[in-house]
């Protein structure tokens, strides 16, 4: 149904602009970005996704 793809798109979406701030290898912990700041960008932060 559309109103369902809809709403994983949204989720998928958050999910990938949350990725500069929810780092997985961080033992789920807030990454406080203090020296490496993570590419906002899916494309550009795959490398450190692990799906």
């Amino acid at each position: 149904p559309a109103i369902k793809w809809a709403t994983d798109n949204a989720v998928m979406i958050g999910y990938a602009g949350g990725i500069r701030y929810f780092d997985k290898s961080n033992d789920n912990k807030f990454d406080t970005l203090d020296a490496k700041p993570t590419p906002r960008w899916p494309l550009a932060s795959l490398k450190k996704v692990e799906l």
